[in-house]
C-alpha cells in the first residue's frame, strides 16, 4: 500500500457487512430478527430457515434481505438475479445491510449513482464508508478519472476517522494519507488483530525508520507487535512458506498471547515441513478462529490430507467466494453450500463487529465490540514448539 493510494481494502472492509447478517422471522406472526436468524445459520439449521420465505414474500425489508443473501449464496437454489431483486426493495424499505450488499457489488461509478438515486443516500456511518471507499475507487479508474470525487471520498473518511474514530473508517484514511503518519493508530490496528495493519506497520518501519530486513528482525524479537507484523506478513513480504528458525519461535509466542492471525503461518510452515500432528493443532485453531487467509490454507491442508475431499470442496469454496468468484459458478450441492453459508456468516459477522470497533486516544488501544472476540492467550502443546524440534 503505497501512501496516498487507494489499496482495494474493499473486499475485507466492505465483504464484512455483505452477503451476511440481518434477519429472520422466529415463527409464523413474530417480527424478524437478526439474531434468531444468525444463531440458526450459524448452527445449520436450514430446514427452519425456510420459513423466511414467507416472510419475503408478505414483504418484510429483513426478510427480503436475508432471502435473497439465501438465493445470492446458492443455499437453497442459486439466484443471484432474484437476490438483486430483493435487495433493491429491502434497501428501499430502508434496509442497510441490502444497500450495504448492492453498493458492493456495482461496478462503476455510473452504477453506485443509479443505485443511490434509487436507495436513498447513505446513512449511516458504515454506510458513509463504504460509499466513500467506492467512490474513491471508481473516480481513480479510467477513462472516468474524477478528482473532485476522489476528493469527496477523501475527506468524507477523514471527516468518520476524526468523529467516529472506527478502525474502518481510521484505516481507509490512512491508506490515503500515509500510515506512517499515524504510529499510536497503526500499532493499535495490529493489536486489535486487522491483518492488512501489520503489512503497514511493517513498511512504515522500512520507510520511516529506515530499518533493513535483520533490524526489523531483531525488533521483532523484542517488540511482540512488530513480531505479529513480522510473522503475519513473512509470506507476502518476504516469500517464506516455511519460517526461518530465528523467526518460528518469534511466530508461536505471537500466537500463543492470541494472535490468531499468525495460525495459518504456522499451518503453512508445519505442513509443508510435513509436521502432521502440529499442522493438525494448528488446523483445528484455523477452523474456529476463521482468521484471515485460514480458509485457503485449510482448503491445502485438507487436499494434502485427502485429495478432493468434501472438506477440501467446502474450504476452497469459502476461500473463492471470500474472494469474489461466484458462488452460482462453484457447481456444488446445496448441502455443502450450506456449510461454505454458515462459514461466510461466522467471518462476516466478527469482520463487521471488530471493524466498527472505535479507538481510545488515553489507551491508545480499540475499544472492545459485542460480536468482536477478545483476544486470548492460547496454549501451545509442548511438543509443537520450536524448542523441543
Amino acid at each position: 500500500m503505497g501512501d496516498g493510494v487507494m489499496r482495494p481494502f474493499l473486499k475485507f472492509i466492505a465483504g464484512a457487512a455483505v452477503p451476511l447478517a440481518l434477519a429472520c422471522a422466529p415463527a409464523f406472526g413474530q417480527s424478524v430478527d437478526d439474531k434468531w436468524v444468525v444463531e440458526r445459520v450459524i448452527a445449520g439449521k436450514f430446514d427452519e430457515l425456510r420459513a423466511l420465505q414467507a416472510q419475503s414474500d408478505k414483504g418484510s425489508p429483513v426478510a427480503m434481505y436475508w432471502w435473497g443473501a439465501f438465493l445470492e449464496g446458492c443455499v437453497y437454489s442459486c439466484d443471484p438475479d432474484g437476490a438483486r431483486a430483493l435487495w433493491i426493495k429491502s434497501a428501499r424499505a430502508g434496509n442497510s445491510r441490502a444497500k450495504l450488499a448492492l453498493m458492493v457489488r456495482t461496478g462503476s461509478r455510473r452504477a453506485l449513482d443509479e443505485l443511490i438515486e434509487k436507495t436513498g443516500a447513505p446513512a449511516t456511518a458504515e454506510e458513509r464508508v463504504r460509499y466513500a471507499v467506492l467512490l474513491g475507487l471508481f473516480a481513480t479508474v479510467p477513462p472516468a478519472s474524477d478528482g473532485d470525487a476522489w476528493k469527496k471520498a477523501g475527506a468524507t473518511l477523514k471527516e468518520l476517522a476524526e468523529s467516529e474514530r472506527r478502525m474502518d473508517a481510521m484505516y481507509l484514511y490512512f491508506n490515503r494519507t500515509g500510515f506512517i503518519h499515524f504510529p499510536d493508530e497503526t500499532r493499535a490496528m495490529v493489536e486489535a488483530g486487522l491483518p492488512q495493519a501489520a503489512e503497514d506497520l511493517r513498511r512504515a518501519l522500512l520507510i520511516r525508520d529506515r530499518v533493513d530486513r535483520q533490524e526489523l528482525r531483531a525488533l521483532a524479537a523484542k517488540d511482540i507487535l512488530v513480531g505479529v507484523a513480522v510473522c503475519e506478513t513473512i509470506g507476502i513480504a518476504e516469500g517464506h512458506e516455511v519460517l526461518p528458525p530465528e523467526v518460528l519461535p518469534i511466530c508461536e509466542h505471537g500466537f500463543s498471547l492470541g494472535y490468531v492471525g499468525i495460525a495459518p503461518v504456522l499451518l503453512r510452515h508445519h505442513r509443508l515441513s510435513d509436521n502432521a500432528r502440529a499442522a493438525s493443532f494448528y488446523a483445528d485453531v484455523c477452523t474456529k478462529a476463521l482468521a484471515m487467509h485460514c480458509a485457503s490454507e485449510l482448503a491445502d491442508y485438507h487436499y494434502a490430507l485427502s485429495g478432493r475431499s468434501r472438506d477440501w470442496q467446502v474450504w476452497d469454496a469459502v476461500a473463492a467466494i471470500g474472494g469474489g468468484f461466484p458462488a452460482n459458478e462453484a457447481g456444488l450441492p446445496a448441502a455443502i453450500m450450506q456449510r461454505v453459508f454458515s462459514i461466510r456468516v461466522r467471518i462476516d459477522e466478527r469482520d463487521r463487529a471488530c471493524l466498527a470497533r472505535r479507538y481510545d486516544e488515553a489507551t491508545k488501544k480499540f475499544k472492545d465490540e459485542p460480536g468482536c472476540p477478545a483476544r486470548k492467550p492460547i496454549a501451545i502443546p509442548a511438543e509443537f514448539l520450536s524448542t523441543r524440534q
